[in-house]
This record gives structure tokens, sequence and C-alpha cells, in this order.
């Protein structure tokens, strides 16, 4: 059998869809969160804990507790990471793996032509809706309204991640760290196929823990961030890699220890986000939870449902979209603050951008990756005769 074929084989696992779409709709609610204001947030903290009346509020359980996964932004964003490092090298066996402008050229559609629109989107939006500060909502909130210039457009659109450049939509900054490390996903590919997936991981998880210890910012878009985040793409990419071993294993576990293991996963992905040792337990905790969900278990199955599958296949279009609806939605003075009913808007928009966009980002990305040719590349002693020549 073609070592593709039988390398694609299992390579639809929609469960993974759903997780990345209630990763989405995490990062929605901790933006909803970050809205409120902070008198209202922030109000029972220190001795007031010990209060039970102070209990009856949601805000102690969203801050001080597990619940805190619900509200989260760093978990989400981890999440992602590893998930993108997962599904992306599922083709990638020991004889082949995708050539190089085949993989970009796919990787640019899918990701920068959706990521353009929403900030074309956003800057029509200002241009034609009266703004203004929310007495409804925060003062970060409030703070992100702004009127953009030339400049600013066209660095947001050119990725280049500088400070200040995620202003028209602030979740871009991931998508800075996914661009970049999609130049070089061939090459760990390829490193992973030549001298096995955990050195790779190894490797990168020391130049992480490195640069980590310089001081860079985790949401800026500097190259020492793009080398922090490096290791939680190999910890995917090595998941995927040796998913053909890990599945059976963990299918074989008792109910006990798979509820343990659930349960120890969705607890290091509620870890408080800290530089280095908070970001590393939080993504341990993805690496986990995607690994307990690969083998047709009950957690598998129950992720399989059609609204969390629907919500799998808008969850970049919902990334996208929900803090500029959510923005103008509050600052033109339609929605009085923060409010779950805005959920619907939200929703309805990733649907359509969904539809109108990425779809058709997507199915563009096929065809003209199908211009080049091969599709693959391999076995590996051949690849750096072929590998630039790509689909």
């Amino acid at each position: 059998m073609d070592p593709m074929i039988a390398s694609r084989s299992d390579a639809r696992l929609p469960q993974l869809d759903a997780l990345r779409g209630l990763a989405a709709l995490f990062v929605v609610f901790n933006h909803l969160t970050l809205a409120v204001p902070d008198e209202i947030r922030l109000a029972i903290q220190g001795d007031m804990l010990w209060s039970p009346e102070a209990w009856l509020n949601p805000w102690p359980w969203l801050r001080f507790t597990p619940f805190r996964l619900l509200v989260s932004n760093g978990a989400p964003v981890d999440l992602f990471f590893v998930l993108s490092g997962f599904v992306l090298a599922l083709p990638v066996t020991p004889a082949a793996q995708p050539a190089f402008w085949s993989f970009l050229i796919k990787r640019v559609c899918r990701i920068y032509i959706p990521f353009a629109t929403s900030i074309l989107l956003v800057v029509c939006a200002y241009a034609l809706i009266p703004t203004a500060p929310s007495a409804g909502a925060s003062a970060w909130f409030n703070g992100k309204l702004h009127t953009p210039d030339l400049i600013e457009i066209v660095r947001h659109l050119a990725m280049i991640g500088a400070e200040g450049d995620a202003r028209l939509n602030p979740v871009m900054w991931t998508l800075v760290h996914e661009m970049r490390v999609s130049l070089i996903m061939p090459l760990l590919f390829l490193a992973v196929r030549r001298f096995g997936a955990i050195p790779i991981l190894i490797i990168c998880t020391l130049v992480s823990i490195w640069v980590s210890m310089t001081g860079a910012r985790f949401d800026t878009g500097n190259w020492q961030t793009t080398l922090h985040v490096l290791w939680m793409f190999s910890a995917g990419i090595a998941l995927a890699y040796n998913r053909a071993r890990i599945s059976p294993h963990i299918a074989r576990y008792g109910r006990t220890l798979f509820c343990s293991l659930v349960i120890l996963a969705l607890g290091l992905l509620s870890v408080p986000f800290s530089r280095i040792w908070g970001d590393f337990m939080i993504g341990i905790g993805a690496t986990l939870l995607i690994a307990l969900c690969l083998p047709n278990h009950r957690l598998s199955r129950g992720l399989q449902v059609p609204p969390l599958l629907w919500l799998g296949r808008i969850s970049y279009s919902l990334y996208l979209v929900h803090f500029p609806i959510l923005l103008f939605l509050i600052a033109s003075g339609v929605a009085s603050g923060p409010s779950l009913l805005l959920l619907v808007p939200i929703l309805l928009g990733a649907e359509l951008l969904y539809r109108a966009v990425e779809a058709p980002a997507q199915r563009l990305g096929g065809m003209l990756a199908r211009q080049f040719q091969p599709a693959w590349v391999g076995p590996p002693e051949s690849v750096g005769r072929v590998s630039g020549s790509g689909r």
C-alpha cells in the first residue's frame, strides 16, 4: 500500500476539531469576562472569600477554582499550538512528508486570507460605525478603541508582530507565531523522520526554556516568543508521529486510570499562566488531553456531538471575529455591556466568515497546491533532491 494512503487512513479525528472549537469558545468567554468592569469582576478577594455569601457570586468561581478554565486565555492558546503541530504532522511517516511549497501554500491560504479579511472588516467598521467608550465595559476593553492609520493597517496585514501591532484584533499575536512556525514546519518534519520525534521535542523544549528565561513577553510577536512556543508544536508533532503506539495503549486503560488522567490534564490546563513553569504545565496538560482523545473512548465519542463538531468547523473564524463583533456591539451602543446574549451575533458572524471566506480560502489553497509536484517528498535519502520542487 502507498505509505501516504496508510498514514492518512486515521487522519480524520473529528473529536480534535471539537476540542479546538471548545478552546475557541473559551477564548470568547475570556474576552467577555475581561470586558466586565473591574469593580464587578474583581470585587471579591482576600478575606471576603471566607464569606459564604461571596460564593453566591460567579466571579470567585471563575477566578479561584478549576472553573477558571472556562474563561482562560493561556490554556486555549497553548492547546491551539499543540493541536496545530499534531494535525499538520498527521500525514508524516518515516518514508515521506508533505512537500514544502504545497504545505506552505495551503497554510498561507488557510491562515492569512481569513486573517487579512478580518483586519479589513475591522478597518471598515471603524470607518462606518460611530464608537465611544462604554460605561458598562472595563477600562481594558475601552482601551482597545482607536482609529487606525494607514501605516498601522499595513503593519497589521504584514503580520510583523511588533509591539502594538495587534490592536485591530488582539488575537492576531498567536497567528504571527503560527505563520512563522509554518515556515519551518517541513524542516521539523524532516528532523523528526531522521532523528525521531522525542529528541526533537527535547531540543525544542530546551530552546524554549532558554529563551523564556531571557524575559521575552509572551503576547508579543518577537522571535523569542516564537522559539518559546515551538516546543508546543513539536509536542503535537511527536504525539502525531507516535499515535499508532500511543492510542492503543491508552485504549487499554481502565476507567479509574483514564478518568484520573483526564482530571490531571484539566488540572494542568487550569494552572495560572506564568512565564516559564506555568506555561509548560499548561502545555503538558494540552498534550495529555489530546492524547486521551485519540482512542475511541467515551471522551472522544462525547466530543463528537453535532454542536461541538459545528463549533470545531467554525473555530478559526470564531477566533478571528469574536472580539471585533464584541467591541463594536458595545462601543456603538447596541449592547450596554458584555453579556452571554452576545454569543448569538458572535457565532452567526463566525459562521458567515467561515462560509464566505475561510472555506473558499481552504479550497483555493488546495487548488493552488495541486499545481506543484510532487505532493510529497521522500524517502528520507531523496528529500534533499526534490523537496524544493513542491506541489
